[in-house]
């Protein structure tokens, strides 16, 4: 018996691993139009990336056209097994008349829970995504498809998104979303995994709440799964629809936490670094990434600018090599780059949601300092390191006192 992404075959008859019959024939039912769409590219020989928000069904539509292509005697091909496995694969090309690399670094594996994200593959994916993307590359060459399923984030800040823009069509999950019946959806997502626990009804007021909390439809269906389990678990009682969120919202929290630690902030430095600009960027307040940069160093920053006011005339020697040091800790760290473009941007509602609940959690996210006081603090330093900058401030307090905007497109624009 040989198994492929918990595809098994057994002679001539192929299985889905951990999925039921009324499961997969949900699938059906949800994804038809998407799944014929991808297949029919795939088909064609065209490579597709199928993305989309956290908990939006990426995995599902994906797991189900494997199994489909596997009924029809393709090969799937997982893209981020170790050398061995891939290359002794590569060998039994030949004896299928077809075949499909395959790779979704965050979705749900079919060996243990059907409902379990990957963080550490999802981690794979971040520092070593080239060797997934040139194996995909080498297929192609082959006239062999790859499907790759990946979240929003894992593609905006991978160091492979060029490559992955250029080889294959992207097809995205929330496009298709809005032209179904959503609600619909959710609540066979929700009566499914309740009625795995032996409960047959069903909550529209969850899902209503639901939708209406992530009309940017992040975790919808991940939340309609967990809140089916959840309220079997309650023993199929009458429940507020925000009691039943919070419940399965802290269900999928502690996993996008999880996720999102480990490929943005795995150490107490990083997450301090990103403390200020993330907990702002939660509260739907965005700072430029080059103000960011320097907020890690602000401490330091605060002693030279202190060191700077006691010098003078006397200590210019003393005085260039501060603001030497200054110019030092205003330079960005390659290393922090993504994880601080990342801080800054807008997140995902069920990010936002999740991480407001969990990231209190690390000591290391929490600051005591105000952030207004340290943004001001960078604000000196950058005064200081370029005295010009104090003129375009007063220009822009001008344009803004006699009511233009031009300021928009200089130097001082963007911070402003």
């Amino acid at each position: 018996m040989s198994s492929l992404l918990g595809i098994t075959r057994e002679g001539d008859e192929h299985y889905i691993l951990n999925l039921t019959e009324n499961f997969k024939a949900r699938m059906v039912n949800w994804f038809g139009g998407l799944e014929e769409r991808i297949v029919s590219m795939i088909k064609t020989g065209t490579s597709v990336a199928l993305i989309g928000p956290h908990g939006s069904g990426k995995s599902v539509v994906a797991r189900y056209i494997a199994a489909r292509l596997v009924g029809e005697y393709y090969a799937v091909i997982d893209l981020g097994v170790d050398v061995a496995t891939f290359d002794s694969m590569l060998e039994i090309l030949h004896e299928v008349s077809n075949a499909l690399g395959f790779y979704d670094p965050l979705g749900i594996t079919f060996y243990d829970s059907p409902l379990l994200p990957r963080s550490e593959p999802a981690m794979q994916w971040m520092t070593k995504c080239r060797y997934v993307i040139d194996r995909a590359m080498y297929l192609a060459t082959r006239d062999i498809p790859t499907l790759l399923v990946l979240p929003y984030d894992l593609l905006r800040y991978s160091r492979c998104r060029e490559a992955v823009e250029r080889s294959m069509r992207i097809v995205d999950i929330s496009e298709y979303l809005r032209y179904v019946d959503l609600r619909r959806v959710l609540e066979e997502v929700f009566l499914s995994h309740s009625a795995a626990l032996g409960c047959r009804k069903t909550l529209g007021q969850f899902v209503e709440y639901v939708m209406e909390k992530h009309s940017d439809l992040s975790g919808v269906v991940a939340l309609a799964a967990y809140g089916g389990r959840h309220y079997a678990r309650r023993g199929c009682a009458q429940s507020k629809p925000e009691d039943l969120y919070e419940e399965a919202l802290r269900s999928l929290a502690k996993l996008y936490y999880d996720l999102y630690s480990e490929v943005f902030f795995p150490t107490c430095q990083a997450a301090r670094a990103l403390a200020t600009p993330l907990w702002l960027s939660l509260e739907g307040q965005q700072l430029p990434t080059d103000l960011a940069y320097p907020l890690a160093n602000v401490d330091s920053i605060a002693r030279r600018i202190a060191l700077l006011s006691k010098l003078g005339p006397q200590d210019a020697g003393v005085k260039e090599e501060v603001l030497e040091e200054l110019k030092v800790l205003y330079t960005p760290r390659e290393e922090l780059a993504p994880a601080v473009k990342w801080a800054v941007a807008p997140k995902e509602s069920i990010i936002k949601e999740s991480l407001r609940l969990t990231a209190r959690e690390n000591p290391c996210l929490l600051s005591p300092d105000n952030p207004a006081r340290l943004i001001r603090t960078v604000y000196k330093g950058l005064l200081v390191i370029d005295s010009q900058t104090i003129f375009e401030f007063a220009k822009v307090i001008a344009s803004l006192s006699l009511g233009r905007s031009e300021f928009c497109t200089n130097k001082i624009g963007k911070y402003v």
